[in-house]
Parts: structure tokens; C-alpha cells; sequence
């Protein structure tokens, strides 16, 4: 099974920061992109961020050129950017690897190709396809050839002996290349052709860098700055008569930018500035200002215009105290260049002010502004030009700092553990500690770094203020809190460590498990009097041994919750525990999944638990609930990701009002699941993804570890990277979340009460008059409102007692006690005019404004559907006075059935028709209502309406007619009547349509005569001569059983089991329809028309098919109709029952051993049916009775769990409260295998408790269906009550006139009348229990 993406899924890219070390890493700008960026290497990778945000766009791994170097300890020293061929050259000792940019993608690259040196590579530089390589002896250069459609690489020159370069520079002209080397005091000046020296430059102190001046676009000289250990910047220009040929002209000694407040010579070095790129922006903003704030004078506006036009070149020195000084060096483009002119041009300030002094400056051009690059650390600032040379604060605006990372970011990151309350991790490396705090803005702040050993396991807590770290060689813990010299304890060797959540201001619990699932409960004792104690060491007293113990997620935990620890077992045994006494531990819980060889496993906070299972095709992916009962197995979803793509992390978080949400991390990219709302529309899994998390694209290493942390951010550490994703998830309306937990919101919890959910179950649940109170306020809400305020238009909720009760009740409700209002958000009354509010003409208005304007909060699906039920709340309402309950949920349900698929037929983009609801028939529930109907002659008027006034078999099928039907005059009636429309249906009128129906019926003759009419069919003549015949005959007979199975050989079935009928066999025409035609319906209406429905074909085909089926597919609609069909209405009721317990007592009941599918009790309607069905004859009773009190109260709290998950939560608490459980009865005998010992029917298990008793049995008459000779109960038997509670009496519905003398004779026919008496005996039943339901 692949995983599925719900329909509303959205792939999001993480919204928010990597963690990537710079080391201090040169920055390279690449300007041949769609915007800027900057490539600085990271250990293997080279990270390119754009330039103004620094957000990271990609990352390029080093062991895409060479593959043997992943997981090594290898390190990228230099990068360069070839712009004219779009190229990344990256070296790592002596491997160099280029990649290109994508011709066909903007943000794709991929290897060009590599060059492996004999020396160990000090420089790069590249242009044009031209490489030139430092190495020890001097520089290297190589071009590239293509050799048979590959890439290699020719060695151009070498230089002549000289210290390996540490820098290699290209001159703007490509002709001169200058080097320098560490601790030199020289600059060579090399032909970038030959490899000549040309010049050798002289310095008084070590070269740290050289760089060329960019000249006039009109100009091709030589102009180099180099700048000195000193900080000083010296400017070499051309002599006249040799252009290639330097010589000092100037110095800008760093004291020079330094006010007189200032006596140190603490600063930066001095940086050139780019001179084209200022003076574009100083003329954008001389023709176009874009900064409106500050009215400019004519003395600053002519002190702009002078920079522009004297083209001066700027330097700047960033001081000690975050300012920033800029110098103007003029005239360097004069020749002879003897009137160089310097002077201070501006000293302004960053904003905010720098915390650490660069060591480079960087500018480079953007859309509306400059972008000026400050390195270390990685800040990038806007520089406005009229306030920067205006000296104005603002002149200079910091846009964006690249996140800080430690002196240990280089080390591969192994595991990371948050606080309990997600506000602090610990970021566990291969041999060093990071202890980041989570700041309000939601970014990381690193608060401690340490050196561990490999192995070892560190814990904070005190939202970063403490920490724990355990060193399993040395078997010791060691505790800081508070900054405290650490507490230190020997301990055996543990294999988990882990924090509970505190119970106590003054002491935090650390749980220890060691290798025989010990279990230590460590206590750190706060200051001022710290110390760190082993509190107790007991182990769990499981039914199986565990395999592994973990602890229950701490995330929104709070203090009144008792579970702990989770251990799961070999056999796949989840226990659930929780601390007893302070020492010991007590079960709370277990869930018997079944599932082996479980390598992953977490618990949420919500006791949901997820599980990973290495299956041969795959991992599978598990979710498990912990309120596991007979009528559920706890498995809530499963899922199986192919073997390529293995789960390697698994993490919860929890929204505020505790829904969990499940992140599954992969290699390379992390899936979000949320807990869906059940849906009584179509079948979705219980789990859906709703978010993805890509880190592919943004890191080649593969995820180590990914953790949730507080403000619903993910963190993850791929090698020794970390990224911090804050999903953001865009909505049909185009507006964004804050964060996920509204978008889980939104697709899980409460329902509003106009949803269409909740609006259907009110339908099906008898409360009709308040859906049309809802539609009314509604209509009446949305009248008034303008687009701003539909926006965010939430209706007013109704109270929770509108929601108890049925409309039958209504007159006789009591009045609502004041207690209610504490469920109540708002206390006001039902709205006395929502029903006279609903009318066609309000419903139609109100349906064409939601078609213009669909509710914000609802998804399309759920507009239609809310549309559809709108039009058949207004239809039904007509019917309503006609038609017992059960009618009229078959009413809702063919309205809904045909509304949506009327709905489907107009297309939607990017949306199936199976999303929207589509359907090829009604459900089997839904025909079950209708044949436990007694208006079934309206239905029937209103199914051929709802067919256009001429039912086709298609119909009849899709509406299941000839199961619903009770009638055999009916059923005949209606198969002539469908045999009649099959003839007309089409335009040729051709009689094999209806030949089936109309021999089912007898009419053998009526056949003849409309093949008589068909002069146009090729059959008709051989049809004529055959039909002609009489079928009495055996002979004619067996001559249309050969036919049949001619027919069966040429695949026309239809005729085939015609000719069945035609032959007198039944049995093998319903066999046709069966395996063949695969329509068990028409085997049904063939076996009722002809034989009835107590004949024997429709006894086998009930046996051995339809049952069968049912039971396989877990289908107890279907199955509960088959049962009643069979006279069997006491197992029909128990068919509600778990079915494995189900078929065994099939087994014993004589049915053949069947095939039991899942138990799925999603479906709030079983309730009802359980209900309705009860009470309404003897053989429900005695069905009912055979039920243990216990299974029917867990069915009954598992109905309620379902409403909850439908987001009907009013609903549940009107299921839970009105719920009516029949008393204990002594009901002798009348279980099967049974002896006649007087045994109590149900005192096995003891009954539930009650609140009163069935309205069902109170308001209907009870169908007398058992037989006078059948075993029933004594009636003087004097009933058992098994009850923990104080018993309260019920109101008397029945007095017996005169008990049954002790001494009757005829005990057979005497006690059916008894039977009936006990069945309404008064009896005390014990009260109500609202906490059994566990919610």
C-alpha cells in the first residue's frame, strides 16, 4: 500500500533558516542568476543564499563529483565562480570539482566535471573556462577539451618555483594574474598566457589580499589594491610608457579613518568599495529617489551629484564601535596620476549598530537598493543613497543576519532531545554538545557548546538554564543546573535516558533504562541545595518482556496526566504505565497490535503511538490508538513506504486543544500527518498528509534526526547541518496560516453547526426542526453580511440541549435545568423563529448566494455537499408528516444520492469524481432503512420520481429496490414495471433488454410478441421459431438450457440466464448473475419473483453469497438484512457484535466457517440501526439478550468516540446521555446451546447501566416471531441485577394483571404469553455511569 496525499495536501517548503557553518569562508557573489546570491564553502558542501534575505537556496555536496568522499572528514578550502561560463569550481585538497548552472532550470546544477592534482590545491581562480591553480611551487593552468563527448582537462603552463600562493586574482583584462602568499611581503604579477613573472610588488608587512580595480568600461589599465596585515591599503597604479608595469601611487593608512575620540587603531582593514555599482545607484537615485522620508537640500542633493560625476573611488573601515567610516580617493583615472586627492567623506552607523568587526565588505546591486554583505559573521544591509552619503542612520539598514552557528558546526550532527516544554534542544555531535534556546521571535540563540565523547547522551531542561549529560564510558551522569558546578553520579550502563515532564517545583525526574529494561528514576534536586539522587530502580512487571521502553511525549503535558512510559513487546504488546507509590509502576493500558520485528516506535502525548515495521517491501508506518476495545483494534492507519525511501525519524507535537500531529522523516524530506475528520460522505483514511517538507533541495546530506520544537517548528539535523522549518500552508482563500496548528484546526475538531456533517447526522438522528433552525439563522446571518465580513463569518453556536432529543420528543421534553448552561459557550435561547425563517423561498435564496459565494471555512467538497443537503432538507421537510423515521432517512439518502451525483456532472478541475462524492448506488445502510420501513409504497412513489418516472433496472440496482421491498404482489409489480422501461429505453426497442424480466415473470407469450415487432433484429427469426414453442414441454426445456450455455460460451449472460429461466433453472440463472454478472441484486429479485422469498435458491444465495461477502468485508448492513431475510432476526440484531466472536458462533450455530474481514465500527448510523432493531420483535429480544451488557456499553462509547471524530461532538453527548440499555431479563432457554437448567441469559456478563428504558419498545408494537412451540424464559423467575451502583426505579410501563400460576401444565403455549409479560416486566436497572466511556 503507497501512501496517500489527503486532497487538500500542500507541498511546503520549509519557512525558516539553516544552520550551515561559514567558518569565516570567503564569499563568492554570483550575478548570472535571476537575482543575486552568495556561494561560501561548508565543510563538504557550498551553500548558495540569496543575497538580500540570506535565505539558503541550495546546497551543492562536494561527493556528487566524488562519491567516495561522503561520510568523510572532508573539507572545501576555496571556491571561485566563473561568470561567463556559469561555473562553480570548489576544491578539497587536491580534488577539484566544477558544476554548471542548468540551461533549462535557473536553479538547477549539476556536475561539468572534476580535475584531480598531484599537489594539494592553496587557490583558485577562474575565468572563461580558463583554470588557474595555486600549488605548492606556484600556479598551474589547465583548460578544458572535449574528448569523445567527455571532459578532460589539458595542463596549459606552470609558473617557475615559488611559494604556493594563497590567493590567485585575474586582472579585469585576463591578461595578469597577481598571487600572494601567507606571511609574504611580495605580490607577483603573472602573464595569465604564459606563466611569466611580470612584476614583483614589495610590501612592508604580510600581504592579506589583493584585488583589481574595475576601470572605465572605455579603459583597459591595471590599477591593484593591496592591502596589508597593518590594515593599510596601498593603490598600484601604471606607469605611462609600460602599462603593465605598477607602481606605488598611494596609501590609505587606517589611522586616517579614526576621529579624535578614538586613541586605538581598532578596526577593520580598509575595503574598497565598488565604483560602477555605487555610481549606478547615486544616478537611479539622483533621477528617481525612492526614499520620500526626508526632504534633501540643495547642498546634499549637489554633494550626491558630485560623488556621480567626479566618479570618486570609496573605501570604508568599519571601527570597534560599529560605525562606519568612508574615504574618497579622486582623481585615479587622471593621467599622470600625480593629483591623487583622499579626504573623509561620511562617518555614519549601522542599523542596528554591528556586534562583531568584518574582515570583508561586499556590494552588490539589487532591484531597488544596494546590498552591502559585512563578513564574519554573514549580514547583509540595504544602503539607500541619499541618507547613507547624507551620513543618516537609516542610510545603512540591516535586512538579514545568516543564523550563527558554533565553533562545533562543522561536526556531523548525530541526535537532538528538546526540553519538555519545547523551548530548549540539545544538539548532540560527533563529540560536542550545542545547547540552543528557542527565542520568542521563534529563532535559535546558542547558549552553551561543550566537547562530549561520541556516545554521549545530553538532556536540557529549565528551558536551556540546565543540562544533563551521561558518558556511557565512564557510566557517569553529570548534572548543571542553574550554572552550578555540575552534580555527578555513577550509574549502571544505561541504553535510554530520557526526562519526564515535572511533577514538583524543586525536582526534576530523569528515567534511565538499562539493557535489562530496568528502570531508574533519577531525581536532580533544584538549587539553592542541588543534588542528584537514584530515587528507585524496580522494572515493569509486563506480560511479555519489552524490547523497548519510551517515554510519552511530553509536549503539552500536563499534571493531571499519568501515563509515562510506553513499553512494546516481541510480539507487539503496547503498555501503557504509569508511576505508582513514587517506586513501582501500575498498567494503565494495552493494545495488542500484532505487528513483529518493530524497529521504530514514538507515543504522543495523546497516547497515539506510531510504529515502523521492516517488512520486505517496505517500511510500514502504523498508528495506534490506546483506547483499544472489542469493537476497535486501536489501529487508527497504515501505511507502506517503498524500501528506497526508509523512515529514519519519527516525532509528535500536539496542537493546544491536543491533536496530534505526526511528522515521518525520510532521507531527504519530511511527511506531516494529521488525525483527518471522519467523513460520513466517502471513505478516507483516518490519517492524512497534509504538509511536506522538502530538505532535498537545500541539503544533500541526508536527515540524521528531526525533532519538534515549541511554535510548531521543526528542527532538523542532516550531516552537520541544521535546518528550523516553520511549515506555512496556503488556503483556498489565498491567505496564509500563522501556523499549522490552525491548518489542523480547520481539518480536524468541532464541526460549525451549519457544517454539512453535522447538518445529515441531525437528519438521520430525527432532529429535523432544528436543521431547518440552523438553515434559518443562517439565511439570516449571511443577509446582511458584506465579502469582509463573510471572511471571517463564525455562527453563533446553539445551545448544547438543542442537540438532545428528537423531534418526536420534543413535546414532551422536560424543561431544561440551569446545570446545562455550564456546557454552553453561549447561554442564549433556541431561536423560537429559525423554523418559520426556513422556506422554499429562504433555502433557494440562500442556495444561490452559497453558489456565488461559498463559506470560507469549508473546503469545495464540502460547499456542494453543504448545497446538496440544503435542497434535500427542503424536500424531505414536504414528506416528513408521511413517512415513520426509517422512511425518511431513505428519503435524505436518495436525495443526497442523486443532488450530488446531478452536482459531479459539471467538471472540476484537479478533483475526481469519486473526491466529490460520486457514487454508483446508494449504500447498503441506506436500503436498510427503507426495508425496515412501513411507508414503503411512498418510498417506492418516491424512488421511481427520483428515477424520472421510468425505473431501469440501473436504478432499481443503484436504489436497491428489490431488497427493500417486503411485498412479493410489490416486487412482481415493480420487475414488470422495470421489464416494461428496459424494452422502451431504447431508441430500437429491442426485446433481449427485457427478456430476462419478463420470463422471471411467466410472460413467455408477452416476449414473442415484441420480438414480433423487431423486424430490424438479426435474431428475430430464430427467436420467433424457438419462443414459439411450449415450455411445459421437458423437451423445449432442456433446449433452452443448451442455449444458455451456448449463450454463457459467447459471454452474453443476460441471455443466458434468460434461457436459464426460460429451461426452469433458477438455480443456474442466479448462478450467472452471481459469478458472471457479478450483480448479486438481480439474483435476489430473479430467486423473490419466481419462487418467493421463502423458496430454497433464495436460501442458498443468501448462505453462501450474500452472508459470506458480508462478513469478508466487514459489511453488517448488509449482513443484518440477510439475516433478517432469513427469518434469523435474533442474529441479525447481533451481527453488531465483534465478527470474529460472530462467525464462531455461526460456527456453532451450523453456518458454515467464514472468512471474518475488519471490524469497522466508523459508522454512527449502526447505533440506530442497533436501536430500531432491538426491541421491534421476539427474536430481537431474544437476539439483544444474547448480547452482554458490557459489549453493547463499548459499543455504545465506540459510537460516541466516531461522532467525536466527525467533529459532532453535540451529537455524542446526546448518544451518551439518551442512550437507553435494556434492563437484565431471565431469559431461560433461549440462547443457543443452552440447557434448560433455568440459566440466565445474560447474567454471563453483567448488564450496563441505564438511564431508562428503549423509546423504541415504547412507542412501536412488538412483532410476535417466535413460534408457540419454541423454548421460552419462566416468567416467576425472579430477575438477577448485576450492578455496582445504587439501583433507581423507572417509570412502570407495563403491570402484569396476574403472575402465571407456578404450576402451568402447558409450559409451550402458556409461556409465549409469559414471554411477552417479561419482556415488559418493571425492573430497577443501576444509574447512568457518564465516566465508563473513557473519553
Amino acid at each position: 500500500m503507497r501512501p496517500g496525499l489527503s486532497p487538500e495536501r500542500r507541498e511546503q517548503d520549509p519557512v525558516g533558516k539553516s544552520y550551515l557553518s561559514s567558518d569565516g569562508a570567503a564569499l563568492r557573489p554570483i550575478l548570472f542568476t535571476k537575482s543575486p546570491l552568495l556561494a561560501y564553502a561548508s565543510k563538504d558542501l557550498i551553500a548558495l543564499v540569496e543575497a538580500s534575505s540570506l535565505n539558503l537556496v541550495r546546497t551543492l555536496a562536494f561527493w556528487d563529483a566524488y562519491p567516495s568522499s561522503f561520510g568523510t572528514d572532508t573539507f572545501v578550502q576555496h571556491i571561485t565562480v566563473d561568470t561567463a561560463r556559469k561555473w562553480i569550481v570548489a576544491v578539497a585538497g587536491n580534488r577539484i570539482a566544477i558544476w554548471v548552472l542548468s540551461s533549462l532550470e535557473e536553479t538547477k546544477w549539476h556536475v561539468h566535471s572534476n580535475i584531480i592534482t598531484a599537489q594539494s590545491v592553496s587557490a583558485l581562480e577562474c575565468y572563461d573556462g580558463r583554470l588557474f591553480v595555486g600549488v605548492p611551487g606556484g600556479v598551474v593552468a589547465y583548460s578544458p577539451q572535449v574528448v569523445d563527448e567527455l571532459i578532460t582537462w589539458t595542463l596549459v603552463w606552470r609558473t617557475k618555483k615559488t611559494s604556493q600562493p594563497d590567493q590567485i586574482s585575474l586582472s579585469p583584462s585576463t591578461t595578469l594574474l597577481a598571487t600572494r602568499s601567507t606571511s609574504a611581503l611580495d605580490v607577483n604579477i603573472w602573464s595569465a598566457s604564459t606563466g611569466c613573472i611580470v612584476q614583483r610588488l614589495s610590501h612592508p608587512r604580510p600581504v592579506i589580499n589583493v584585488a583589481w580595480r574595475t576601470p572605465p568600461s572605455n579603459k583597459e589599465e591595471y590599477i591593484l589594491y593591496t592591502t596589508t596585515s597593518d590594515s593599510a591599503l596601498r593603490i598600484f597604479l601604471p606607469v605611462l610608457d609600460m602599462p603593465q608595469h605598477l607602481q606605488l601611487h598611494a596609501t590609505i593608512d587606517p589611522y586616517s579613518f579614526l576621529p579624535s575620540s578614538l586613541a586605538t587603531n581598532r578596526g577593520s582593514p580598509v575595503m574598497a568599495l565598488h565604483r560602477d555599482l555605487l555610481r549606478i545607484a547615486v544616478g537611479n537615485a539622483l533621477r528617481d529617489p525612492r526614499d520620500k522620508r526626508t526632504s534633501f537640500t540643495d547642498s546634499q542633493r549637489r554633494r550626491l551629484t558630485e560623488v556621480y560625476e567626479e566618479g570618486w573611488d570609496l573605501f570604508a573601515r568599519i571601527l570597534d564601535d560599529g560605525s562606519i567610516v568612508i574615504q574618497a580617493v579622486a582623481n585615479i583615472d587622471r593621467r599622470p596620476p600625480t593629483l591623487l586627492k583622499q579626504f573623509t567623506l561620511l562617518h555614519s552607523l549601522f542599523d542596528p549598530p554591528l556586534e562583531s568587526l568584518p574582515t570583508s565588505l561586499l556590494l552588490l546591486p539589487s532591484a531597488t537598493q544596494l546590498n552591502l554583505i559585512t563578513n564574519p559573521p554573514i549580514v547583509s544591509h540595504s544602503l539607500l543613497p541619499f541618507p547613507f552619503f547624507d551620513a543618516k542612520r537609516d542610510g545603512l539598514r540591516t535586512i538579514a543576519a545568516a543564523p550563527e552557528s558554533g565553533k562545533y558546526g562543522h561536526l556531523p550532527i548525530a541526535q537532538i532531545s528538546r526540553s519538555p516544554e519545547g523551548h530548549a534542544v540539545a544538539v548532540m555531535r560527533r563529540g560536542a554538545a550545542e545547547i540552543w534556546k528557542v527565542k520568542k521571535s521563534g529563532d535559535l540563540r546558542l547558549v552553551q557548546q561543550f566537547e562530549t565523547v561520541n556516545e554521549a547522551t545530553v538532556l536540557v531542561f529549565h528551558s536551556g538554564e540546565s543540562v544533563a549529560v551521561y558518558d556511557p564510558g565512564e557510566k557517569t551522569l553529570s548534572v548543571q543546573m542553574m550554572s552550578i558546578s555540575p552534580s555527578k553520579l555513577s550509574l549502571p550502563l544505561l541504553t535510554s535516558l530520557f526526562l519526564i515532564p515535572p511533577n514538583h517545583d524543586h525536582i526534576t525526574c530523569l528515567i534511565g533504562v538499562t539493557e535489562s529494561f530496568q528502570i531508574l528514576q533519577i531525581h536532580a534536586i533544584h538549587p539553592p541545595d542541588p543534588s542528584l539522587v537514584v530515587h528507585s530502580t524496580s522494572s515493569l512487571p509486563n506480560l511479555s518482556k519489552p524490547i523497548m521502553i519510551l517515554p510519552v511525549d511530553p509536549m503539552i503535558w500536563n499534571r493531571t496526566a499519568s501515563e509515562l512510559l510506553l513499553s512494546v513487546s516481541e510480539g507487539g504488546d503496547l503498555e501503557f504505565w504509569a508511576a505508582e507509590a513514587g517506586t513501582s509502576w501500575k498498567r494503565t493500558g494495552h493494545v495488542a497490535t500484532g505487528r513483529k520485528e518493530i524497529i521504530k516506535g514514538r507515543c504522543s502525548s495523546a497516547k497515539k503511538t506510531v510504529l515502523v515495521v521492516r517488512r520486505p517491501d517496505g517500511d510500514e508506518v502504523s498508528i495506534w490508538d490506546s483506547k483499544e476495545s472489542q469493537f476497535s483494534s486501536g489501529l487508527e492507519h497504515s501505511q507502506i513506504f517503498p524500501t528506497d525511501t526508509p523512515v529514519v525519524d519519527l516525532d509528535w507535537t500536539a496542537t493546544p486543544d491536543g491533536q496530534s500531529i505526526l511528522a515521518i522523516g525520510f532521507p531527504h524530506h519530511i511527511l506531516l500527518l494529521y488525525q483527518q475528520r471522519m467523513t460520513y460522505f466517502e471513505q478516507e483514511s483516518g490519517w492524512g498528509v497534509f504538509g511536506r517538507i522538502e530538505i532535498g533541495r537545500i541539503t544533500r546530506h541526508p536527515i540524521a534526526d528531526s525533532i519538534w520544537i515549541s511554535q510548531a517548528q521543526m528542527l532538523t539535523g542532516a550531516g552537520h547541518q541544521m535546518i528550523q522549518a516553520r511549515p506555512g500552508f496556503s488556503l483556498k482563500d489565498g491567505t496564509t496560516s500563522k501556523d499549522l496548528f490552525e491548518t489542523v484546526a480547520r481539518k480536524n475538531g468541532p464541526v460549525p453547526h451549519y457544517h454539512p456533517q453535522m447538518l445529515l447526522q441531525c437528519l438521520l438522528w430525527e432532529k429535523v426542526n432544528l436543521v431547518k433552525q440552523i438553515i434559518g439563522r443562517l439565511a439570516r446571518d449571511l443577509k446582511y453580511l458584506t465579502p469582509e465580513e463573510r471572511a471571517v463569518y463564525e455562527m453563533d453556536p446553539f445551545p448544547v440541549y438543542s442537540f438532545l432529543g428528537s423531534d418526536t420528543q420534543e413535546e414532551s421534553k422536560p424543561s431544561v435545568p440551569n446545570e446545562l448552561s455550564l456546557f454552553d459557550t453561549d447561554s442564549q435561547p433556541v431561536v423560537e423563529d429559525g423554523i418559520d425563517g426556513f422556506s422554499p423561498a429562504v433555502v433557494s435564496k440562500l442556495v444561490a448566494d452559497l453558489e456565488v459565494t461559498p463559506l470560507h471555512d469549508l473546503g469545495a467538497n464540502e460547499n456542494e455537499q453543504l448545497l446538496v443537503l440544503l435542497q434535500a432538507t427542503l424536500a424531505i421537510d414536504e414528506h416528513r408528516r408521511a413517512l415513520d423515521a426509517d422512511g425518511l432517512r431513505y428519503l435524505i439518502s436518495i436525495r443526497l444520492f442523486y443532488l450530488i451525483n446531478e452536482r459531479v456532472q459539471i467538471p472540476r478541475s484537479n478533483v475526481s469524481d469519486r473526491q466529490r462524492g460520486f457514487r454508483e448506488r446508494i449504500r447498503y445502510r441506506d436500503m436498510v432503512w427503507a426495508f425496515h420501513s412501513s411507508s414503503q409504497e411512498i418510498l417506492l412513489d418516491a424512488s421511481t420520481a427520483a428515477c424520472g418516472g421510468k425505473m431501469t433496472w440501473n436504478d432499481a440496482r443503484a436504489l436497491g429496490i428489490f431488497l427493500w421491498l417486503n411485498s412479493i404482489e410489490t416486487v412482481k409489480t415493480q420487475f414488470e414495471v422495470i421489464a416494461r422501461n428496459q424494452y422502451m429505453s431504447g431508441e430500437d426497442r429491442d426485446p433481449s433488454a427485457c427478456c430476462l424480466f419478463y420470463f422471471a415473470l411467466g410472460k413467455v407469450r408477452l416476449v414473442l410478441g415484441l420480438w414480433r415487432q423487431a423486424a430490424w433484429h438479426p435474431e428475430q427469426s430464430v427467436m420467433l421459431k424457438f419462443l414459439a414453442n411450449d415450455f411445459d414441454v421437458p423437451r423445449w426445456r432442456t433446449a433452452a438450457l443448451k442455449n444458455a450455455f451456448a449463450l454463457l460460451g459467447k459471454r452474453r449472460f443476460d441471455m443466458a440466464a434468460a434461457f436459464f429461466i426460460l429451461g426452469g433453472s433458477l438455480k443456474d440463472a442466479v448462478n450467472v448473475c452471481l459469478k458472471q454478472m457479478c450483480d448479486f441484486q438481480l439474483a435476489v429479485a430473479l430467486a423473490r419473483v419466481v419462487e418467493g422469498d421463502n423458496g430454497p435458491v433464495l436460501t442458498e444465495i443468501l448462505k453462501s453469497s450474500i452472508i459470506p461477502m458480508a462478513i469478508k468485508e466487514g459489511n453488517r448492513w448488509l449482513g443484518s438484512w440477510a439475516f433478517w431475510k432469513l427469518n434469523r432476526r435474533d442474529l441479525s440484531v447481533r451481527i453488531l457484535t465483534p465478527l470474529k466472536e460472530y462467525t464462531t458462533m455461526l460456527h456453532v450455530e451450523g453456518f458454515e466457517s467464514l472468512e471474518a474481514g475488519e471490524s469497522h465500527y466508523d459508522d454512527p448510523s449502526l447505533a440506530l440501526l442497533f436501536s430500531r432493531l432491538k426491541s421491534m420483535s421476539l427474536q430481537t429480544i431474544k437476539g439483544s439478550n444474547m448480547i452482554p451488557g458490557q459489549q453493547e456499553f463499548d459499543f455504545v462509547s465506540q459510537v460516541a468516540r466516531v461522532f467525536c471524530r466527525m467533529g459532532c461532538h453535540p451529537l455524542a453527548l446526546d448518544l451518551v446521555t439518551g442512550w437507553s440499555f435494556d434492563p437484565p431479563e431471565l431469559i431461560s432457554n433461549w440462547a443457543f446451546g443452552e440447557n434448560r437448567s433455568g440459566s440466565v441469559g445474560r447474567s454471563a456478563s453483567p448488564r450496563s447501566p441505564s438511564l431508562r428504558r428503549s423509546k423504541s419498545r415504547r412507542h412501536s408494537v412488538i412483532d410476535i416471531d417466535l413460534s408457540a412451540e419454541q423454548d421460552v424464559p419462566d416468567p416467576l423467575a425472579s430477575p438477577v441485577v448485576h450492578s455496582h451502583l445504587t439501583p433507581v426505579p423507572e417509570a412502570q410501563e407495563l403491570q402484569i394483571q396476574s403472575p402465571v400460576p407456578a404450576d402451568t401444565i402447558n409450559r409451550g403455549r402458556a409461556g409465549l404469553g409469559n414471554l411477552m409479560q417479561t419482556a415488559k416486566r418493571d425492573v430497577q436497572v443501576p444509574e447512568f455511569d457518564m465516566s465508563a466511556f473513557g473519553f
